[in-house]
């Protein structure tokens, strides 16, 4: 067998293909991501087989290994990879790397440098000795050493955590349903049961880990050792949650552990504590979550416990919002350029909804089930949650109220909006820009709490509320299942539509969480997000932009002042969470919006908090929610104090880089702040990771034919390749400037505007380079 060495610096060799082709081969090998082994030539099924046993060996598994024959290089028809091209690609290939003729295999690093090349497979072991001389580290092996120098980064933590539990999913055997033997469980368990020991023995509150599905099993249930370390630390996740009860992250953690504890009596716990479902006018707060309820439920009809069904089931229910993930990548000016969609929707009315009949029918509760059946097809007649609420009935020997709801039409026929949503408040039945709207908004602003209406859009004929666009315009005020409570044509004085929310029990925020917190002691991450509130509400009163006063202050500001003092005090963790993303809408300083407050107290209070974050951000970068109280407390505080000195301090974990490590909003801040100081280095490095990024997806969208996607990437050119260019031109790497105008041009991208980077390389002496750019353009 023979097997050659690379250093991971290449020499660069001539290639006798077009540059075009290059560039294609380039980008087309980039979007293989991670560790890789190409394979060159046929190769016989029983070889390609014997590669997946070497790349799924114990030492050699965790270095996430991507096996690449023809097969895989050509799937998809991309440039370059399809079957008629494969021959060229591999003649590039041999030549990028100076592989020698015999060459078969050769495996690429995560930056597609070459680590090691042969003719024939080697074993597992051999393959394992050329890594290690070669000095290649496994994810989990750099987790550690990096660890052992940063032991409190809860980033490192969690990735150490994903990479041994996934290692030990691989070799988990399958169809178990029992415990392991002693022998297997340490086999595939151990190294997880003991760095969640280590991590859990240490500093771990705000570490983000979803190990926990409502709909999947969870493996570690069948490990001793595993539920011997939930056994020692699941009080501590408890504790937690006493202090900050509507923390969706902790309840993932406790539910992972609990759930894998077969015997673990939950109930105790979660009687133990106050369970609520804090629905205001613009946001809501949860405890247990929505995704833990729907655990709970099944757990809680599995055992008969009917009672335990119908007390969770309401909160459950909003599962069918909070099951959408989004995937926030950063391109400048577009904060979410992918998302990846999961929508509960059939879970929920098969686990939530008709659970929650179950149990109600169990109980002789015929009304209340009715009125659940009316909640769950109002808004989804099509589906087949009619049929399976029937199912239910008759299983419980209700035949007469099977057939009836087997016709899938509601119990009582309610005026209704047509959807479910989320939180009363009013609706105009007219045009989006009449005054009719804007009188009504001028009555609703005048409320407590404040409200605004919504318009539906087209205007037409409204079916699920009988309204008709020729009988005029009218509003409605809507309870948050979106049934009609309210209406009239003509727009009432204030006292009338306060006379309204006051009947039907309808208040804001403000006033439900101070209910709440007069109730509830002890809950600093609720007390945290009350403070965050009371900013956003009193940063828009117009007092708060005048010479303040003692009194003023006090009435603004002293309530807020005291809470944050108060968390900072006795909870700081609870600022790395702040009740996940409802912080985001409760503080009202989401994204790029900037604050302004002139009160002394929050200004002299600023520095603390600043610096309490900017140490918790060295223990976790990724978080948004730290970065968007960093940026607002920068605004409150009002003196320059640039990104750049806190970015010097802040280590990202070795599995992202500053670009995944750091939020989309946080990047385009970042962004904007080095356009303005001309920082074109770090413009450079944060431009290139998004190109790089981009580019292979868009020859992939293109050459599939996914026209509409195409479209959308098409905008990089102008967002992305023009700016990078530009910093290009300003660093003088003028041959980097013109491989991005040339790639861009390769893979069918249009630029709107050239003129900027035309006067630019004309301004430093590249005459000739913008030439060149406008006759290609022309052409």
């Amino acid at each position: 067998m023979i097997i050659k060495f690379l250093l991971p610096a290449i020499i660069s060799s001539a290639f006798a293909i077009p540059l075009s082709s290059q560039t294609d081969m380039e980008y087309n090998l980039a979007r293989f991501k991670g560790n890789k082994i190409v394979l060159l030539g046929e190769w016989k099924t029983d070889d390609i087989n014997l590669w997946n046993q070497i790349i799924n060996a114990d030492g050699i598994y965790g270095h996430g290994f991507l096996l690449l024959d023809r097969t895989k290089l050509t799937r998809g028809n991309v440039t370059g990879f399809d079957a008629r091209h494969i021959a060229t690609f591999e003649r590039w290939f041999s030549q990028r790397y100076d592989l020698i003729g015999s060459t078969r295999w050769a495996a690429l690093d995560i930056n597609n440098k070459i680590i090691v090349y042969g003719i024939q497979p080697p074993t597992a072991k051999e393959f394992d000795q050329m890594l290690d001389r070669m000095g290649i580290r496994s994810p989990s092996r750099k987790l550690r050493d990096f660890l052992r120098e940063y032991p409190d980064h809860l980033d490192a933590k969690a990735d150490l955590l994903n990479e041994v539990r996934r290692r030990a999913l691989h070799v988990m055997p399958t169809n178990t349903v029992e415990d392991l033997d002693d022998e297997t469980d340490l086999r595939t368990w151990a190294v997880m049961a003991a760095e969640t020991d280590k991590v859990f023995s240490s500093s771990w509150e705000g570490i983000d880990l979803e190990f926990f599905k409502p709909t999947q099993e969870l493996p570690e249930r069948y490990s001793k050792l595993m539920r011997n370390s939930f056994i020692k630390h699941i009080p501590k996740i408890e504790s937690a949650l006493r202090r900050d009860p509507a923390n969706p992250t902790l309840w993932n953690i406790w539910a992972w552990m609990a759930r894998s504890l077969t015997d673990y009596k939950w109930n105790i716990f979660t009687d133990s504590i106050d369970l609520f479902a804090l629905r205001g006018n613009n946001g809501a707060f949860y405890c247990p979550s929505p995704e833990v309820c729907a655990w709970l439920i099944y757990d809680a009809k599995s055992r008969e416990d009917w009672a335990t069904v119908i007390k969770f089931a309401d909160i459950a229910k909003w599962h069918v919002d909070g099951g959408i993930k989004t995937k926030m990548e950063w391109i400048p000016g577009n904060m979410s350029a992918r998302a990846a969609f999961f929508n509960a929707g059939t879970f929920v009315t098969t686990s939530v909804y008709i659970s929650q009949l179950e149990a109600l029918l169990r109980i002789g509760d015929i009304d209340g089930a009715n009125n659940v059946y009316d909640q769950m097809i109002r808004f989804d007649q099509k589906s087949d949650r009619a049929s399976l609420a029937g199912d239910v009935a008759s299983a419980v020997g209700m035949e007469e109220l099977s057939e009836l709801w087997k016709k899938g039409q509601v119990i009582n026929d309610v005026p209704h909006r047509g959807y479910r949503i989320g939180t009363p408040g009013f609706y105009v039945f007219t045009e989006p820009e009449s005054d009719y709207r804007k009188n009504f908004n001028e009555v609703a602003d005048k409320l407590t709490p404040k409200m605004s209406a919504v318009v539906g859009y087209p205007f037409r004929d409204h079916e699920t509320l009988g309204w008709k666009k020729n009988d005029g315009y009218r509003w409605g005020l809507f309870d948050e299942d979106g049934v009609l409570l309210a209406h009239d044509s003509a727009i009432p004085d204030v006292d009338i539509l306060q006379s309204l929310l006051n009947r039907y029990g309808i208040v804001g925020n403000t006033e439900l969480m101070r209910r709440h917190l007069a109730n509830h002691g002890g809950q600093s991450g609720m007390e945290l997000a009350f403070a965050y509130h009371l900013m956003r509400q009193n940063s828009s009163n117009p007092q708060s932009s005048g010479q303040p006063d003692d009194r003023m202050e006090e009435n603004l500001w002293g309530e807020a002042y005291r809470y944050f003092r108060k968390v900072m005090n006795e909870y700081p963790e609870a600022f790395i969470s702040a009740v996940s993303d409802e912080a985001y809408r409760f503080s009202g300083m989401a994204f790029l919006q900037k604050v302004s407050i002139n009160s002394p107290s929050m200004k002299s209070l600023s520095r603390q908090v600043l610096a309490l974050i900017e140490m918790l951000l060295e223990k976790k970068p990724s978080s948004g929610q730290l970065w968007i109280q960093w940026f607002n407390w920068r605004d409150i505080e009002g003196e320059e104090r640039p990104i750049q000195s806190l970015l010097y301090r802040l280590i990202y974990s070795p599995l992202s880089g500053i670009d995944a490590g750091m939020p989309s909003f946080a990047l385009e801040r970042y962004y904007s702040e080095c356009k303005s100081s001309g920082n074109w280095q770090m413009l450079v490095e944060l431009l290139k990771a998004v190109w790089d990024r981009e580019i292979p997806r868009i020859v992939d969208e293109k050459n599939e034919q996914n026209r509409r996607e195409f479209s959308r990437l098409q905008g990089i050119g102008d967002s992305v390749g023009i700016p990078l260019i530009e910093a290009y031109l300003n660093e003088s790497r003028y041959l980097d400037a013109n491989e991005v105008f040339a790639t861009w041009q390769d893979c069918g991208g249009k630029f709107t505007d050239i003129s900027i980077i035309v006067q630019l390389a004309k301004a430093k002496g590249y005459e000739w380079l913008a030439r060149e750019w406008e006759e290609k353009l022309i052409k």
